[in-house]
């Protein structure tokens, strides 16, 4: 499936990012600089093994190339929500490597990196 980045027509200065047609996370201006956000279900998106979370290499790749500073990840716990804060160089440092499978059989690298080498927000 295709990465893509489209300009929000409303709020111009936010980038959406979809892989295929689904909406995975949105680039927005912040005062530190580029700043990636990306929503993650506690049932379906929490890596047990690795407690982390996993990013599509083709994100973080594109993400690196267009200088985006930071990764916030809004965690629905199924209780509420959890912010989650990580500079984008720690997952190219840090994270694991893991082959995701798609449902219809295409393969997805995914990095994944353990909730310990990011800060929680309040």
């Amino acid at each position: 499936m295709k990465v893509k980045l489209r300009r929000n027509k409303i709020l111009k200065q936010n980038i959406e990012v979809f892989i295929g047609k689904k909406l995975v996370g949105t680039i927005k201006k912040s005062q530190n600089g580029l700043v990636y956000v990306t929503r993650r279900r506690h049932y379906d998106h929490f890596f047990r093994k690795f407690k982390g979370f996993g990013i599509s290499k083709r994100i973080i790749n594109i993400l690196k190339d267009i200088g985006v500073k930071s990764i916030i990840i809004v965690y629905d716990t199924g209780e509420g929500e959890q912010l989650y804060i990580s500079a984008l160089y720690k997952w190219l440092k840090d994270a694991y490597e893991y082959e995701y499978v798609l449902e219809d059989g295409t393969k997805d690298p995914q990095l994944v990196l353990p909730v310990h080498h990011m800060t929680k927000l309040d």
